[in-house]
């Protein structure tokens, strides 16, 4: 019977842990370990239930959740980033990039109600990538789904102004170093339509 018994029992005492700490409650939106995430929909003494983005509900045993790492995003408070994260060409007029970016985050985080109004947002480069100069634009949200949203808004934002602009945001392009003595031969194969030799240059690099 104690055998029979155990998972039950794990579940109960696990279940009560959960609740006296409060470490989650129904309403929040959480993600575990493995990656499942969503808003909690209901605690009892033995399961939790999530419900996730695509409107399915996971029963998860409360001993399984409570051996796992769990992200609240309600806690301290529901408050979250939307982060926005890019990159600009090498030659781009950094200041004017950065100019245009905070006017459309903050034409953004005025205009939708998920945005959490009077946030100012930032822009901080980040890097060098291997073909852009990478950045991040960050917004806040008055919680996860909408941080969502309010991505959503701020990347056909951004891509619309930096087009307007002339900001261009490269994609990685690859080029093939070719050995000179071999430039008349993969001439006449292109010409005739044919297809490279697998041995056509020493290797490749991404730009």
């Amino acid at each position: 019977m104690a055998l029979a018994l155990k998972d039950s029992l794990a579940n109960l005492f696990a279940g009560i842990q959960l609740i006296l700490d409060k470490t989650i409650e129904p309403g929040h939106f959480i993600r575990l370990e493995g990656g499942l995430e969503g808003t909690v929909t209901r605690m009892s003494w033995r399961t939790t239930r999530i419900l996730t983005a695509a409107n399915s509900t996971v029963v998860v045993p409360n001993s399984k959740l409570t051996e796992s790492l769990i992200t609240n995003f309600h806690l301290p408070e529901p408050e979250v980033d939307a982060r926005v994260e890019l990159g600009v060409h090498f030659d781009s007029d950094l200041e004017q990039v950065e100019k245009v970016t905070l006017e459309v985050a903050r034409e953004v985080q005025r205009a939708y109600p998920e945005a959490i109004a009077g946030f100012e947002p930032k822009v901080r480069y980040t890097g060098f990538g291997e073909s852009s100069i990478k950045l991040v634009v960050i917004n806040r949200a008055s919680n996860q789904d909408g941080s969502l949203r309010l991505r959503h808004h701020l990347i056909r934002s951004l891509q619309r102004r930096y087009a307007r602009e002339g900001i261009i945001m490269p994609f990685p392009t690859r080029t093939l170093d070719l050995p000179p003595e071999r430039s008349d031969e993969l001439r006449e194969r292109f010409l005739r339509g044919g297809d490279i030799p697998a041995d056509a240059g020493p290797g490749e690099s991404t730009e």
